[in-house]
């Protein structure tokens, strides 16, 4: 799995860091569904609730071929 190349946050965050890096990797965890699939060049949308994921293209780590990525938000 690859790491976000840019992090946004809300102006109005409220939560703490430990917070935020937390949902992050929650939200990591569940964009990598696929063990053949590599997700690269992405972006992070920090809420106070949600973390969205913008952004990038997914690698088959086989094949080496780009494709569009089925979700762009979790």
């Amino acid at each position: 799995m690859g790491r976000p190349n840019a992090v946004v946050t809300s102006p109005n965050i409220t939560i703490t860091d430990e917070q935020m890096m937390s949902m992050q990797d929650e939200a990591l965890r569940k964009l990598q569904n696929d063990k053949n699939e590599i997700r690269k060049r992405f972006a992070l949308m920090q809420m106070n609730d949600i973390v969205f994921i913008l952004g990038g293209y997914i690698v088959d780590s086989k094949t080496g071929q780009k494709k569009a990525p089925k979700n762009d938000y979790l």
